[in-house]
């Protein structure tokens, strides 16, 4: 059985639905700040952009293996991609072309970006490490939870620049500087 997303359009109680490629699992997704796109990390690592307008889609290598998070700055300026196995952050621009590439962040499994398009935050399931990089994926900082279960879930405040971070038993809230 495959994955399937149903966006429903509130406002001319219009239905779309978007269906993903048949040999590819649906795994994150991430709408795109500034379009009517909707961006889909797959299982094989690609990322489908579905234009929800006129309903075309592209398409870009991201990793060869499932991609974990996926997320887009709120200035639409980077696309942020982790996967499962590779322990990577990869950075695009909105074109597609890569930017960087970091390693060593412990089990990468989620990514998101503070609300200036300034600092991405990652985190890893396996891993007590929070890691915040810079723009161009300079690392900034890297927060020890300080928790055995690790940090499951992060997610930065829309208009506030504040991390929350959870586990198995814990939520935490930092700002900007890990503090």
């Amino acid at each position: 059985q495959y994955s399937k997303t149903t966006i429903v359009r509130i406002k001319d109680d219009h239905r779309t639905e978007v269906h993903p490629h048949r040999d590819r699992l649906f795994c994150s997704q991430s709408w795109h700040p500034t379009r009517n796109v909707l961006s889909a990390g797959m299982e094989r690592g690609n990322v489908i952009h579905w234009d929800l307008t006129d309903g075309t889609t592209t398409q870009m290598e991201a990793f060869d293996s499932y991609l974990y998070s996926i997320d887009w700055s709120a200035d639409a300026s980077r696309l942020a991609c982790v996967s499962a196995g590779k322990n990577v952050l990869r950075l695009f621009d909105e074109d597609g072309t890569e930017i960087s590439q970091v390693s060593g962040l412990g089990a990468a499994r989620g990514v998101d970006w503070d609300s200036t398009s300034q600092i991405v935050a990652v985190n890893g399931a396996e891993s007590r490490l929070v890691s915040l990089l810079d723009r161009d994926g300079e690392l900034l900082k890297k927060i020890d939870v300080d928790e055995k279960a690790g940090a499951y879930t992060l997610q930065w405040h829309p208009t506030m620049p504040r991390l929350l971070v959870s586990g198995n038993s814990y939520v935490r809230i930092y700002d900007s500087a890990g503090e």
